[in-house]
């Protein structure tokens, strides 16, 4: 470690002992060798039996910049053979000497003043490779370009010197809002161009995302293209198949990985593929759906109360009964899951799991992956699935069957080989095209050099002589996207040069952009109206929940839906514990003491509670992080429970029912009404009854409560008046909420500030108003007329308020 770095970087050496030292002995026990190694090795040997033995035959390297040393090495020997060639990419031989010394291993030349340094010759000895007629248009647009490129020193120089009107021929730079766009206007370019006979047009990006985005708008005219790079083995159908099984298998067969593994097309089980889909849309309905139950499979046959979806649950836990649940031999794993994915794959629909070029490179590499050897003797079942997805990791897969002969899509190194008439180099921005810069975490720029490491800036430079290449075809569109998954995008800095040295000069493809915006642009929009549904009186609901008139008051679309449409939303998949789950559970256990301590409390009331609390709370132990959080809370909220209660108790309140149901009837317009209502707890007092309603999340605020915006305490006072609650009837003193939470500040509290005589007078008269306008068949159910007192809908994708809140032609009609 030289003297002049820092002494920490000796610390970082002596770390990195475990590659220069540990890792060279496991090789070596294990009889193995780096590929980089052994590609060195190769190269050197090639070389020196070349200069040992010199061939007799032509030997030529072309398009290598040498950029590994062994393979510059390589080069040099070729150039002493008696008939050796080395052809370099294109190599500035024009420049001045100056300028010559200032390129970097950013500079597009960077790589090439490397290897002729290697090859030890002058610029001046290396001579023009024949490429058929001159093309003045072409070379004078490629020295703008390299212009542009030039060292910080001589670019204002080297600007001045170049034609920017070179650049107005054969060039255009197109700046898309969105991927999608994007993707449309290349493809555009590409159907274009084939209506020139015989010419040819390739799209040249690393970005193997765009790259399929254009491939996939280019199969709307029925044009199958090529892509170089092809399909990476993990993303293939049989191989996301695989994976597919390994994730279910180790998520214990969680409802979203057990789904996607039964809509996955190679899914058949022995069974034809419409009853397989027909199973799954039944579990995905009724059993998948909400908080997941602890069990695997069996808890979701348990859940499942469809006889057929239940049978197949139990023979698909059968089949999956000999997965390990411990440590075992990679190798081992792997042929498992091979072994149950065609078993599964088999039906009468005849798919072939492991047919056609997909499964037949997929099963090579399982071929391969299955053969027993050193490494990752011992590995936890539930990992496989990503160890797999990394094995097979640089695995390609390239079609036989060849696509358009006139159209391509190429990487950055394949263009090299090739020069279409159309170039579209895509995915022009920073981190794309050049690629993001790598940190190293272990060394400095300066220690790179000095242990003969390539600078960091070293893809970028090779990156820039592939865009310079590039630029030499007859017509060159240069596009990116402003936006890219909804942030901001940088422009590569080869656009941001060019833009800075011939910004008025380059051509902007708005034409191509226009087409692309157009081709999915209707002829003409017309809002869809907001939803006023008007359904005949004898379908409008007559028998509603007090739930339902809060509904109906913030939302009267909700309760058409609910009750006209008879349309329930679906719990969210595999949807964690909510606020209303552990509401409910709160409920229960509160349910379950009192009714057995209406009268009086135990002389150890807290701890009954408590126990109470366990049973509920039961369901919630195999899940940890929730259980954790929410008992402990329970317990607080015990506490202040019991105690409130016995206070109550000394005042001469008495519990009169728990979980009381009832409801009340109105003849509104020869029409029968009737609302319902389960109160968590009636209590009589001195005073009168007692309405009690348990809050484990917000209190209403009181100003909501008058405003009858939150009417249940109110209705339920109603129907005590008007004895609905059967024996429990009377006049009503008080209406009271229970607010349980205990992470408030003030804690838990009971809410009473309430003229119960007020409130019930407003109900009563507010429920006659109500019925008697929905009576009219001309008033429509109207989604959230106050959206601000409406914060919680579940049918806003039926009624879609974003297509017509903010048009004023689309309110109000319809």
């Amino acid at each position: 470690m030289p003297e002049e770095f820092a002494v920490h970087w000796q610390d970082i050496l002596t770390f990195l002992s475990i590659v220069t030292r540990g890792w060279p002995e496991i090789l070596a026990e294990q009889g193995q060798m780096d590929a980089s190694l052994a590609r060195r090795l190769r190269l050197e040997t090639l070389a020196q039996q070349w200069q040992d033995s010199p061939p007799t035959t032509p030997i030529i390297a072309a398009g290598s910049t040498g950029s590994i040393p062994a393979t510059a090495a390589l080069l040099k020997t070729i150039q002493a053979l008696p008939q050796g060639h080395v052809v370099l990419p294109p190599l500035d031989r024009t420049s001045a000497e100056e300028t010559w010394a200032d390129y970097r291993e950013s500079h597009p030349q960077g790589a090439l003043k490397r290897l002729v340094s290697t090859l030890d010759v002058a610029r001046s000895e290396i001579g023009t490779w024949h490429r058929g007629p001159a093309q003045p248009n072409i070379e004078a647009r490629l020295n703008a370009i390299a212009a542009a490129m030039a060292p910080a020193s001589a670019f204002h120089a080297e600007i001045q010197s170049a034609d920017p009107g070179a650049l107005q021929s054969g060039l255009e730079v197109i700046e898309a809002s969105t991927a999608h766009e994007e993707a449309t206007a290349i493809a555009l370019l590409m159907r274009e161009a084939l209506e020139t006979p015989e010419q040819t047009a390739a799209l040249i990006t690393p970005d193997r995302r765009l790259a399929r985005h254009v491939r996939s708008v280019l199969s709307r005219w029925d044009i199958q293209v090529d892509d170089s790079a092809g399909e990476a083995l993990a993303a293939t159908p049989p191989a996301r198949f695989v994976l597919l099984l390994a994730e279910a298998l180790a998520a214990n067969m969680a409802p979203a990985p057990l789904l996607a593994l039964l809509k996955h097309p190679y899914f058949q089980y022995a069974q034809p593929r419409s009853h397989i889909l027909r199973i799954a849309r039944t579990l995905d309905k009724t059993v998948l759906r909400g908080v997941r139950p602890a069990g695997g499979l069996k808890a979701l046959e348990a859940h499942c109360k469809d006889g057929e979806a239940a049978a197949f649950l139990k023979d698909l836990g059968q089949l999956f009964a000999a997965w390990p649940t411990t440590p075992q031999p990679a190798w081992r794993l792997i042929k498992q899951l091979f072994e149950w994915a065609e078993t599964l794959a088999s039906g009468p629909d005849g798919m072939p799991f492991l047919g056609g070029e997909d499964g037949h490179a997929l099963a090579t590499w399982a071929d391969a992956a299955c053969q027993p050897g050193p490494g990752f003797d011992a590995i936890a079942p539930e990992m496989i699935g990503p160890l797999m997805e990394a094995l097979m990791a640089g695995h390609v897969v390239r079609k036989r069957q060849p696509g358009h002969p006139r159209l391509a899509i190429l990487g950055t190194i394949e263009a090299r080989m090739v020069r279409p008439d159309v170039a579209i180099l895509g995915g022009l921005n920073e981190g794309v095209w050049p690629p993001a810069a790598t940190a190293d975490p272990w060394m400095n720029e300066p220690m790179r050099v000095s242990f003969g490491l390539p600078p960091h800036d070293r893809r970028i430079g090779l990156s820039a002589l592939d865009f310079y290449q590039a630029c030499g075809a007859e017509r060159v569109v240069i596009t990116r996207t402003t936006k890219q998954d909804g942030a901001p995008t940088q422009p590569s800095r080869w656009i941001s040069r060019l833009q800075a040295a011939f910004g008025s000069s380059l051509k902007t493809g708005d034409a191509v952009l226009s087409w692309a915006r157009a081709l999915n642009q209707p002829s003409a929009y017309k809002p869809w109206p907001q939803p006023r549904p008007t359904p005949p009186v004898s379908l409008r609901p007559k028998d509603v929940s007090v739930s339902d008139v809060e509904r109906w008051l913030r939302d009267p679309y909700a309760l058409y839906a609910k009750h006209v449409l008879k349309l329930r939303p679906l719990d969210m998949m595999d949807q964690p514990p909510s606020a209303a789950d552990k509401g409910s559970t709160i409920h229960d256990a509160l349910e379950t003491f009192f009714a057995k301590h209406m009268a009086a409390l135990p002389h150890d009331a807290e701890s009954a509670l408590i126990k109470a609390g366990e049973t509920s709370f039961a369901k919630w132990r195999d899940k940890p992080g929730i259980y954790a959080l929410w008992w402990p809370r329970f317990v607080d909220t015990a506490h202040w429970v019991t105690k409130e209660q016995a206070r109550l108790l000394g005042r001469g309140r008495r519990i009169a029912g728990v979980e009381v149901s009832g409801h009340l009837e109105l003849a509104i317009k020869g029409q029968s009404w009737r609302v319902r209502a389960k109160a968590d707890r009636i209590d009589e007092s001195p005073d009168g009854l007692v309405i009690l309603d348990y809050k484990t999340g917000a209190v209403p605020d009181k100003k909501i409560v008058h405003q009858g915006l939150a009417p249940q305490l109110a209705l339920e006072a109603l129907i005590a008046q008007k004895a609905g609650f059967g024996p429990i009837q009377g006049p009503v003193g008080a209406l009271e909420y229970w607010g349980l939470s205990t992470t408030t500040t003030d804690g838990p509290k009971r809410d009473n500030r309430f003229d119960a005589e007020r409130l019930i007078e407003d109900a009563e008269a507010g429920l006659t108003a109500l019925f008697e306008i929905f009576s009219d068949p001309k008033t429509p159910y109207l989604h959230a007329p106050a959206p601000e007192y409406a914060p919680y809908r579940d049918y806003d994708d039926l009624a879609r308020p974003e297509e017509w809140r903010d048009v004023p032609e689309a309110r109000g009609h319809g």
